[in-house]
């Protein structure tokens, strides 16, 4: 009888390695396509670097170059990698931007709050910093008298919501986090931006990257979507519909910048379905339980 326990036992045990080996291959898989396309929307800003400015420009041969937000992000975005040679252009671009906004007062914007405690959400104004050949420098500052609405921007909420994280104040982060939340109607972010049809695809990086920081619940489907808005060469679009096609709009830096935030940021490996683990679990019971019975009913007749 202690034989043939032991041995349900092992079978039993056996059942939930092989479960726990489809969770980890599952959770591997996951995690090797959203570094594929990390690696790709990398890819797409190191070719858009002009090294002979020290930035990036808005979008594919462009001309007009951002330090808030476009190389600012990028610059972030790009110090993440465990590439060398990445990183030295992140340091490069960092080392441009501080030189542009060199004598600025107060250079403050929105997205400073990707990495810390500083920021401003108020309305916005553009600056021209420089005009090197036919190259623009400019800058967008959150200097402006009306304070922005989180109730009304995803985005806005979703800032706020890691201002609030960096400053060690947790129901506020996750108050403006849900805030934003709301607003996700299963494809996109239907706030006061929304227009005919169009979805903003950096509210949908966003919303993944602030989620992953505050340990958030996220919609499964959350980063399948945002990787079908990738363009061949990398970048990320701007634009999309309700089936998630891009209607043509362009890729630019600041989209594929938080893309990439979203996609590499750590987070624990994906689940399957949470209908499979009670099935699973019951399946195991019922073996072990099958030879209990079984194991009595012999017993009984040895008797």
């Amino acid at each position: 009888m202690r034989r043939r326990l032991s041995a349900a036992i092992l079978l039993s045990l056996l059942v939930l390695a092989a479960l726990a080996s489809v969770f980890t291959f599952y959770g591997e898989v996951f995690e090797s396509a959203q570094s594929l396309s990390a690696s790709k929307a990398s890819d797409y800003l190191v070719a858009n670097y002009n090294s002979s400015i020290g930035m990036i420009p808005e979008v594919p041969k462009g001309h007009t170059y951002y330090v808030y937000s476009d190389n600012f992000l990028a610059a972030y975005a790009l110090n993440g990698s465990s590439n060398p040679a990445l990183r030295a252009i992140a340091s490069n671009i960092t080392s441009t931007d501080a030189r542009m906004l060199t004598g600025v007062p107060h250079p403050t914007s929105e997205y400073q709050v990707i990495n810390s405690i500083n920021g401003s959400f108020f309305a916005s104004n553009n600056y021209v910093l420089a005009r090197p050949g036919s190259a623009l420098i400019v800058t967008t500052l959150n200097n402006g008298t009306s304070p922005l609405n989180p109730s009304s921007y995803a985005d806005v909420a979703f800032l706020e919501a890691l201002y609030f994280h960096w400053a060690g104040d947790r129901p506020h982060a996750v108050a403006q986090f849900d805030r934003g939340a709301k607003l996700y109607d299963g494809r996109g972010f239907n706030d006061k931006a929304f227009s005919g049809g169009q979805y903003q695809t950096y509210k949908l990086a966003l919303y993944d990257y602030v989620g992953k920081v505050l340990g958030a619940a996220l919609p499964p489907d959350l980063e399948d979507h945002l990787e079908k808005l990738q363009a061949p060469d990398g970048g990320f679009h701007t634009g999309y519909s309700s089936d998630l096609s891009t209607n043509g709009t362009a890729t630019n830096t600041e989209t594929t910048s938080l893309a990439i935030l979203a996609l590499t940021a750590p987070s624990m490996k994906a689940q399957p379905s949470p209908f499979l683990i009670p099935i699973f679990l019951s399946a195991t019971a019922a073996i072990v339980a099958a030879e209990l019975l079984l194991m009595r009913r012999k017993s009984r007749r040895t008797l």
